[in-house]
């Protein structure tokens, strides 16, 4: 984690890379009040094209703790070309990513979608462990990106002793979403929902 300078002296903005299940982490940041105290949270969860997210915010709201992630897992700051040779890179049989349905989307150990699903759980449970987060209250999500109601699916299911199984009740249903009913690879997820 890192914090950035703030053009608002009652806001901290930090970026932040956070392990996960799959082939890359949870990137992005996130904005909270310099003052002590404990403080409703809001995350937003953007996909596909997201260049903003690449920038680290100047300032945030004051009365929350506001997080942005991309749903990617790339690195934060770096140079335009690193941006284009990555979605390059995630290209599977010349289709964008998620869309080679005959590889990449085969097998629920391949797809895609369900690794950018990890890294949305993850994003989810790294803000509630924030110290500043008031728990009492629920996380808002805000955005557009489909990445939003399966982030408010996972939360609903994210609550303390029963977090594992309820990834995996998750996980089942993306199973039937895209037509396949293996299990997902539960070794590799408990390592991170612990």
């Amino acid at each position: 984690m890192k914090e950035h300078p703030s053009k608002d002296k009652d806001v901290r903005v930090f970026s932040f890379t956070v392990p996960c299940a799959g082939p890359r982490p949870v990137t992005g940041h996130y904005t909270m009040p310099s003052g002590p105290g404990k403080y409703p949270a809001q995350i937003s969860f953007h996909g596909y094209g997201a260049a903003f997210v690449e920038k680290v915010p100047s300032s945030g709201p004051k009365g929350k703790i506001a997080m942005f992630i991309n749903a990617h897992g790339y690195e934060l700051g770096r140079e335009p070309e690193y941006y284009t040779e990555f979605y390059d890179s995630i290209k599977s049989n010349g289709k964008t990513f998620g869309l080679d349905f005959m590889w990449q989307n085969k097998s629920v150990n391949t797809a895609y979608f369900g690794w950018m699903c990890y890294r949305i759980m993850r994003a989810i449970q790294f803000l509630k462990s924030l110290p500043s987060v008031r728990r009492s209250d629920s996380v808002q999500q805000y955005s557009r990106a489909q990445e939003n109601q399966l982030g408010a699916g996972i939360y609903a299911r994210l609550c303390s002793a029963g977090e594992a199984s309820g990834v995996f009740r998750y996980r089942k249903r993306l199973d039937r979403m895209t037509f396949r009913h293996s299990s997902p690879p539960r070794a590799e997820m408990m390592r991170f929902m612990v």
